[in-house]
């Protein structure tokens, strides 16, 4: 999907570089599929952030980068200003400020101009749909699909 977005242009609107995030998850550091690789093209493109995050990882090892379920990675990238934190789930505001961003990303994403694929397993996808919903994300800005 990544490899499809740049080779086709879709990382670019009217010309301008779009910027395009990937959070991805999994249990151990290990098992991140394709790290290398797309740490590669943060490292070559501007406009590529990967922030890969574990959950698991830090208690064996370590890890001392993210840590947290995917939709609270992606509330503590928004901008500051883009939500309103008032109607924001207490578990979310916790995310959002405690540990701080823990890789040195200077963009920040705006809800409301975000577009969200998920992908992965149900549960997974099923929490990070319902949250980008509770974090301002128009629901038809968000495409999805499960397995398992």
């Amino acid at each position: 999907m990544i490899d499809y977005l740049f080779e086709t242009g879709r990382d670019r609107y009217e010309d301008t570089p779009r910027d395009i995030w990937l959070i991805f998850s999994a249990a151990w550091e290990d098992t991140l599929p394709y790290r290398e690789a797309f740490q590669s093209y943060a490292n070559e493109r501007e406009n590529f952030h990967f922030v890969p995050t574990v959950s698991r990882d830090s208690y064996l090892t370590d890890w001392k980068r993210e840590t947290a379920y995917v939709q609270y990675i992606l509330a503590k990238y928004l901008e500051d200003g883009a939500i309103d934190h008032q109607s924001l789930p207490a578990e979310f505001e916790r995310h959002r400020s405690e540990p701080p961003p823990r890789y040195p990303i200077d963009a920040r994403l705006d809800a409301l101009q975000l577009e969200v694929y998920a992908c992965g397993l149900n549960a997974m996808v099923s929490s990070l749909v319902d949250a980008a919903e509770r974090l301002g994300v128009p629901p038809e800005h968000t495409q999805f699909e499960g397995f398992g």
